[in-house]
């Protein structure tokens, strides 16, 4: 059961952000602060455990709400009076400490908070948003477990299909040394039983290890559910890919545990009926599913970074004239994309900025947007000018006035990032593109971002830096 919960738990399908740098060290410490509050209070420090689990609710919140059903992880506990008051204690305190939180940080104003609102129809709003996500999440939670397996095998290619075989014939070669033990093993137990309502009573004989297993079970699926009490910010719960997914974070706890329950139980009645060895394969096969979508997930991070590669060499390429205030338009359609990771994004304006170190005197630095092919239509004509709404980036979203003759175009044609010239009609407006000089180089330093994101057989520009000399041209320093 360890073994089995261990691996889905790392291999959680519903969660695809493993791979995000910021996630790795934001989010998945989060995960950490509630694997060692659990572990603690499971070993009876619960004083300490309460502290450690604060770092989940400091760092993102919705692995401490899944600390709410630890208690419940005492299977050999009955759920008795005593544990009752045991869990009343423990709900008390962490209502507490969440509490607490709360009120520091609407005192120092935090966005996130002073934009949830104190009205009564904010409250309703949000109380209302908290109880579908804790019915549509488990349900997206548990579909996805099936989904990312179905994928695979939908999408199928020959790395994948390496990949899949090799973990097969691994993971049953592992199950099958694993002690699953049998029913014949563990100590009977009785269970009374009794119905008002079909008016029948009576015991039922089964093992202990079921009654463990039956606890854990529930455990596990009230953890599922705790796990997207605080995604109201992101409703609803059932992104499938990409950035969005990072909801399904906690989630992997209670998951975890509950596929780890039902292939324990599985495989401990198959082995009491002498079938072991299919249901051995069936959890090979599941597990192997599970590790190859994995995989297609950072075979998928590897394209996006090989699109990167080939679009900013491209820009590099074929926007040799940039200046300060230059800005580069490069229309979406027909640029290569990736699922689980855009190759495109919002900090696209500030990639340039992090490519080559630029004149001290420019007070600005070119920026590049990917735009859709209506981009023109969101232009606006004040007087003599044209204005255009920037994105936000490391900025707020403004209006700025589109700079004649320094707007450079680009667009894919056959495969390639093509630049037009000459004229576009902007709102029955002719706006004139930026012309080509003859001779133009970029011959800025390059920064350390160049060497990851272009590759050394790119651009090889001077050992020296250049700032631009008063006539506008640029010359060495």
């Amino acid at each position: 059961m360890a073994f089995i919960g261990a691996l889905v738990f790392c291999l959680f399908p519903a969660d695809t952000t493993h791979s995000f740098l910021t996630h790795a060290l934001g989010l998945q410490a989060s995960i950490m602060f509630l694997l060692v509050a659990g572990h603690l209070y499971l070993s009876g420090k619960r004083i300490l455990s309460y502290f450690m689990i604060l770092g989940a609710l400091l760092t993102y919140e919705s692995p401490f709400m899944v600390f709410l059903g630890v208690p419940l992880l005492k299977s050999k506990t009955r759920w008795d009076g005593s544990f009752r008051r045991e869990l009343a204690r423990h709900l008390a305190v962490m209502v507490g400490i969440f509490a607490v939180v709360a009120v520091i940080r609407v005192a120092m104003g935090e966005e996130r908070v002073t934009e949830i609102g104190t009205s009564v129809d904010s409250l309703v709003g949000i109380s209302s948003t908290v109880v579908r996500s804790l019915v549509i999440g488990p349900a997206a939670g548990i579909a996805l477990l099936l989904y990312g397996p179905i994928r695979v095998l939908l999408h199928l290619n020959l790395q994948l299909l390496v990949g899949f075989l090799a973990c097969l014939g691994f993971f049953i070669w592992v199950l099958r040394r694993l002690d699953m033990g049998r029913p014949g093993d563990q100590q009977e137990y009785r269970v009374a039983f009794r119905s008002r309502i079909f008016r029948c009573s009576g015991t039922v004989r089964t093992f202990s290890i079921y009654s463990e297993l039956a606890k854990l079970f529930l455990a596990a699926l009230a953890m599922l559910c705790l796990a997207y009490a605080l995604s109201f910010t992101h409703f609803p719960p059932t992104a499938r890919y990409g950035r969005g997914t990072s909801v399904h974070l906690a989630a992997a706890f209670g998951g975890a545990l509950a596929v780890a329950c039902v292939f324990s139980f599985v495989l401990s009645v198959a082995k009491a009926y002498r079938i072991k060895q299919y249901a051995l394969v069936a959890a090979a096969v599941y597990l192997s599913l599970l590790v190859t979508y994995r995989l297609s997930i950072q075979l998928d991070f590897i394209q996006a970074w090989r699109n990167q590669q080939f679009f900013w060499s491209s820009v590099i390429e074929t926007s040799p004239d940039m200046r300060g205030d230059t800005v580069i338009f490069v229309q979406d359609h027909d640029l290569p994309k990736t699922r689980y990771i855009r190759s495109n994004s919002w900090a696209d304006p500030i990639i340039l900025s992090q490519l080559f170190e630029f004149p001290v005197q420019w007070q600005a630095h070119p920026r590049l947007f990917v735009v859709q092919g209506d981009w023109t239509e969101r232009v606006v004509r004040e007087a003599n000018e044209l204005k255009w709404e920037v994105p936000t980036a490391t900025w707020w979203s403004h209006w700025e006035v589109l700079p004649s003759s320094n707007v450079i175009l680009l667009e894919m044609q056959d495969g390639k990032l093509v630049r037009r010239f000459g004229s576009i009609d902007v709102g029955g407006v002719v706006f004139e593109l930026k012309p080509l000089p003859p001779g133009s180089t970029l011959n800025w330093r390059v920064k350390p971002l160049y060497t990851y994101l272009i590759g050394q057989a790119g651009l090889h520009p001077p050992a020296q830096p250049i700032e631009e000399s008063r006539s506008g041209t640029a010359s060495p320093r």
